[in-house]
């Protein structure tokens, strides 16, 4: 049996009311799930919000995720869905698996989690499996808590504030290097002055 995490990482930058956030598991998400059924509500929270859980699953299973929230989709809510394999104790396969705008206007973030064998070993594997779920098109950077989906954000979202942050400069890439740099041939021109190293 293999042991998966299974991880939903959602932030709005221009939302401020407090939403509730739904899933469920190889059944459809209501779009009013916080009305009519309010058993798969997972949270209420405001700005940014992380929901994960762990399952047992054995070779030839597999899970289907949905995820939503009772914000309308120009709130600007997106989802970013991680899964990882845990053996023994430590993570042996990380996958960014989804990222998506998410709303109760719009259908809901979508996941398929698959565990097979290869070779006689368990292995999971993971899918973005429609609704809003679309492939990441890259890694969150460190200044990032999440990255906005590459389509376009719904009516009403700026897209300005999901924009990727800007790259640093290469100055603030290399000070390091470049303090490191003057120091020596600070040091250098010292020792010249004191006569270090004439003949």
């Amino acid at each position: 049996m293999a042991l998966v995490s299974v991880d939903f990482a959602c932030e709005s930058r221009i939302d401020t009311e407090p939403r509730y956030f739904g899933k469920s598991v190889n059944e459809p998400l209501n779009a009013d799930f916080w009305v009519s059924e309010p058993r798969k509500v997972v949270g209420v929270f405001r700005g940014s919000f992380g929901h994960s859980q762990t399952w047992g699953m054995p070779a030839g299973s597999q899970l289907t995720f949905e995820f939503n929230t009772s914000a309308p989709s120009s709130a600007g809510w997106i989802c970013n869905v991680y899964v990882m394999q845990i053996k023994d104790g430590r993570v042996v396969k990380d996958m960014f698996v989804a990222t998506g705008w998410m709303g109760y206007d719009i259908p809901p973030i979508r996941v398929l989690v698959k565990c097979v064998l290869k070779n006689g070993v368990e292995d999971v594997e993971a899918y973005p499996a429609g609704g809003s779920a679309e492939p990441p098109a890259r890694q969150p950077s460190p200044e990032e808590l999440i990255v906005a989906p590459s389509s376009p954000p719904p009516a009403g979202v700026p897209p300005e504030k999901y924009a990727a942050p800007p790259p640093k400069p290469w100055y603030v890439e290399y000070a390091p290097l470049l303090v490191a740099g003057a120091a020596l041939i600070g040091g250098l021109w010292y020792l010249r002055r004191r006569g270090y190293g004439s003949s």
